[in-house]
């Protein structure tokens, strides 16, 4: 295991004194987490992490290619929708003909997968929650 975390540069969370954290300031910058803008809310205003931030506080080394999606034609999505989830075409063109474009609403996904895991249909309820 320590061989799989230092290969992946984080070797800094292993030596990491966790119980000598402040709780209470632990505690007040979590209440001020803000998931929906991914920053914090303080009273100067709000204040996002870093990737600058990650290496020089938790000295987890940034030093990789960003992952960035290709831009796809609808048809493009609606062969992978189709091949990945196992539904019909007709199904996901009546989505993507919504959306006006090569995209999937999150609702639609939610209930895919929420109707997916009643008829335990294990490999399609994992791809489509991942989407």
């Amino acid at each position: 295991m320590n061989g799989r975390v230092k290969a992946a540069g984080l070797e800094s969370f292993m030596i990491c004194n966790l119980p000598s954290v402040d709780k209470a300031m632990l505690s007040a910058v979590v209440e001020r987490w803000n998931p929906d803008m991914s920053s914090f809310h303080m009273s100067f205003g709000e204040m996002s992490i870093t990737l600058d931030d990650v290496d020089s506080l938790l000295h987890i080394p940034v030093t990789w290619i960003f992952f960035t999606l290709a831009n796809s034609t609808r048809d493009e999505v609606v062969v992978v929708l189709v091949n990945e989830l196992g539904i019909t075409h007709a199904k996901v063109e009546d989505e993507a003909r919504l959306c006006n474009g090569s995209y999937a609403r999150y609702t639609w996904l939610e209930k895919l997968v929420e109707n997916m895991v009643t008829y335990k249909r294990t490999k399609t309820t994992a791809s489509a929650f991942l989407l």
